[in-house]
């Protein structure tokens, strides 16, 4: 190697000098060394008169030995203009190709391939490998890596075999999500402590999820015990709302109005008035009040044993009007015709002029 480099600083013009120095680098391991050298040797060969097949094919060895696939390439695609009737040489171009392929998605698999997941949010496994231009079965093989690793996270509808339509999520994406979800429901139950969870759509609507992802994101947090999840809210795990003294106070008054006249309770603005607002719709969300119109609110229990009597009488008759519900619940018109027309919204029962009969699904 010594040898080699004192030559070629007496003369830096001579080839054989410059390969000596070339060989002995790439023998010796030196691969900045040998690249170097061999760069200038192919911009020489390139730009001489007669351009040597010798020295091409020593730069394509010399290439492939300290893993310049591109430039192996680039080095036999030359010498197989010199020889185009060389068979080997055209199959060393194919294996060569091959060679810079494999190189090439495994460089992209440790470097840009990791970046581009990493900076991007949901992927589908088929995008990542148009992104990046590399072979769908490696795509494949490296996102499996990176879920093994941890790095990456999975979200499968219904197979736990992988696929290009499986979508990925790179870990400190997914860390930021979380880090969202739990700041906006820490918020509401801050600004909202008496309600039971956070509606669902409006969680949603303020993290900004897609909804292909947003219910698998629930359904996450709540395997990972952080979240309590419900069709209709979100909330934290355990979490409970604490009333006051006074808040105990008020909602013992109001429950004792309804327990003096339980099929004419207090409308639904003097209760509000009594507890205020966030106060009864905790009732409504404990499945304490139970509300069947804008106006008209019962204990749950007292709407469950008016149903129940409604029901009982239409199995036996045909049908029934709201001044017979009125005077069967001895209670007033306005409180009859509140709960009749609530039942019909939900298909308990079905009006026909005057009169209500049970559904043919609860008949």
């Amino acid at each position: 190697m010594l040898n080699a480099e004192y030559l070629l600083a007496k003369d830096p013009d001579h080839l054989p000098y410059a390969e000596a120095v070339l060989k002995a680098a790439t023998a010796g391991e030196y691969n900045k060394t040998a690249k170097w050298i061999a760069d200038l040797i192919f911009q020489a060969n390139n730009t001489a008169q007669k351009p040597s097949f010798q020295t091409y094919i020593l730069l394509k060895d010399s290439y492939a030995a300290i893993g310049q696939f591109d430039r192996a390439l680039a080095a036999c695609e030359r010498a197989c203009r010199l020889k185009p009737e060389d068979g080997e040489l055209a199959d060393e171009f194919q294996r060569l190709s091959a060679e810079l392929t494999v190189a090439k998605g495994k460089y992209d698999l440790e470097g840009d391939f990791r970046q581009s997941i990493k900076n991007r949010g949901l992927s589908k496994v088929a995008d990542v490998a148009k992104r990046t231009g590399l072979n769908g079965d490696l795509v494949l093989e490296g996102i499996k890596e990176l879920i093994s690793e941890g790095e990456l996270l999975q979200f499968i509808d219904s197979s736990e075999i992988l696929t290009s339509r499986n979508l990925v999520l790179h870990r400190t994406t997914w860390e930021k999500i979380v880090e969202q979800v739990m700041q906006e429901i820490d918020g509401f139950h801050k600004r909202f402590p008496l309600r039971l969870g956070m509606p669902r759509e409006e969680l949603k609507s303020r993290i900004g999820l897609e909804s292909q992802i947003y219910p698998m994101v629930l359904s996450m947090l709540s395997e990972n015990g952080l979240l309590e999840v419900t069709d209709s809210q979100v909330a934290r795990k355990e979490y409970e709302p604490e009333l006051s003294a006074n808040q105990d106070k008020l909602v013992s008054h109001l429950l004792a109005r309804f327990h003096t006249s339980p099929y004419g309770p207090p409308a639904v603005r003097e209760c509000k008035d009594i507890v205020g607002e966030d106060l009864y719709f905790f009732l409504i969300e404990k499945g304490q009040l139970f509300q069947v119109s804008t106006d008209v609110v019962f204990r749950h229990a007292d709407y469950l044993e008016m149903v129940s009597e409604i029901e009982s009488v239409l199995i036996n008759r045909e049908s029934i009007t709201v001044a017979e519900v009125r005077d069967l619940l001895k209670t007033t018109r306005k409180y009859a015709l509140a709960l009749m027309e609530h039942l019909d919204s939900i298909g308990v029962t079905v009006r026909e002029g005057d009169a209500r009969r049970l559904a043919t699904d609860n008949a």
